[in-house]
């Protein structure tokens, strides 16, 4: 059964948990890879990634009006997702884009260019500072839903891989 991105939209107290692993690379560093748990909500993001062999971890939290970056040895907010981003990741997303695209889903108001295939799936955005490319859909709890991300923004690429709907 297909879905029309169109008419989906986050709402009401739909709560979304995936895990996966995120890959990033830019032109002058080694690839780096983590595994991660995502939960979202209608009012925030948290993305939780073990680092050093489960050592360690990286807390990311964003809402629309803040977001926060922590692990074992700091803490730090930001006013915004983009500008944590930018800072901890070299590349840069909008908490509203990044939570509607990991549904597959468009952005409301967004000025993107956006591409659909032949089931009417979001696969790809395109916006004056990035390409989105949706990958590998498959239906879960009746929505189709992308099993793979890829960012690509200047030099950077960031690949997410969505292993696992909970």
């Amino acid at each position: 059964m297909g879905c029309s991105n169109f008419d989906q939209s986050i709402s009401g107290e739909d709560i979304t948990v995936l895990r996966g692993h995120i890959a990033w690379q830019d032109d002058a560093s080694i690839k780096q890879s983590y595994a991660f748990v995502w939960k979202q909500s209608p009012n925030f993001i948290k993305i939780h990634m073990p680092v050093l062999g489960g050592l360690g971890y990286i807390i990311l939290v964003a809402n629309e009006h803040s977001a926060s970056i922590s692990s074992p040895t700091k803490q730090e907010e930001y006013t915004s997702l983009e500008s944590l981003m930018a800072s901890n990741f070299g590349w840069s997303v909008s908490y509203t884009d990044i939570r509607h695209w990991i549904l597959g889903l468009r952005a409301p108001g967004s000025p993107a260019q956006h591409k659909f295939d032949n089931k009417n799936r979001l696969i790809q955005i395109t916006n004056p500072y990035s390409t989105v490319d949706l990958l590998d859909y498959c239906l879960i709890d009746g929505h189709q839903r992308p099993g793979k991300l890829v960012i690509s923004s200047g030099q950077t690429k960031v690949e997410i891989y969505i292993d696992q709907w909970l």
